[in-house]
């Protein structure tokens, strides 16, 4: 468990912008701009994190399983459940594995209640679009082989293919334009693993 300890300082137009609004009195939409403005918060934030995994090792096969729950007292800090397995098995210098994981936010996209008029495109739809790119949905197949080359480096090849849902893209660059669809990443990586 932690407490965040300040703002973001990108984030103080916004949140000036917000609590006009909320002062001004305006039925609706000052509660709602008040609303977002504490889901905007990082400072003072209580964040808290539990994990439970396990892993086996009989020298052929290697399984690995982790589950992780993350909650936050803001909507702008990241947070939900999260899930992965791994299965492996070594053929000599050889292991090539399989590997599933999943992840679902905490909160639920946030929706426009009110109309703010002229406030809509300037500050309505921003605070609206940054509470919610935080969100993490997205479940993840990955294959790999894993070559022991030597006895303290190995090189690694992985396809990942991802499916990340609307409102799901915390992980990932993401913009009004694709925001509100699925979309399917596929990822190659190779890398190497050392020990000194």
């Amino acid at each position: 468990r932690f407490t965040a300890g300040r703002e973001v300082p990108a984030l103080a137009p916004l949140h000036r912008g917000l609590e006009a609004v909320a002062a001004a009195g305006l039925p609706g939409v000052s509660a709602e701009a008040a609303d977002l403005r504490r889901e905007l918060a990082f400072e003072n934030a209580r964040i808290a994190y539990a994990t439970l995994g396990a892993a086996y090792d009989d020298g052929t096969w290697l399984a690995q399983a982790e589950i992780g729950r993350t909650t936050a007292s803001a909507d702008v800090v990241p947070h939900g459940r999260m899930a992965y397995a791994s299965l492996g098995r070594r053929f000599g210098e050889w292991t090539p594995y399989l590997l599933v994981g999943t992840s679902r936010p905490g909160n639920d996209r946030r929706r426009a209640a009110n109309d703010w008029g002229a406030f809509n495109a300037v500050l309505r739809e921003p605070a609206l679009f940054t509470v919610n790119t935080t969100r993490i949905a997205q479940d993840t197949a990955s294959l790999g082989v894993r070559w022991d080359f030597h006895r303290q480096a190995a090189l690694k090849l992985q396809w990942e293919h991802t499916r990340i849902k609307p409102s799901g893209y915390g992980l990932w660059w993401r913009d009004t334009a694709i925001n509100e669809r699925h979309t399917r990443v596929n990822l190659v990586s190779a890398t190497v693993d050392f020990a000194f």
